[in-house]
């Protein structure tokens, strides 16, 4: 686990020094190329619309307000450690 804590830590801190460090590496017109890249890669808000659902983490209180709200329950699981290889 200990591993695992550090492999997302050390993610995250390149993740944020390359978006620190891009802007100065990087001429304006390549900038506005880079953009248009993601841009053109990046999830709309309808294929966002999966966002909205109110996931529960509590099982329980997931079937409570299901029942509540008279709605159905997809049940989502995995095992072991989330940040590991597939």
């Amino acid at each position: 686990m200990e591993n695992s804590i550090m492999k997302a830590t050390l993610m995250s801190v390149s993740a944020t020094m390359t978006l620190l460090l891009a802007p100065a590496l990087v001429t304006g017109q390549e900038q506005s190329e880079l953009k248009k890249k993601a841009n053109s890669v990046r999830a709309t808000a309808a294929e966002m619309k999966f966002m909205e659902i109110p996931w529960m983490t509590d099982l329980f209180e997931g079937f409570r307000l299901a029942k509540v709200e008279n709605r159905p329950v997809f049940l989502y699981m995995i095992t072991g450690d989330p940040l590991d290889d597939c």
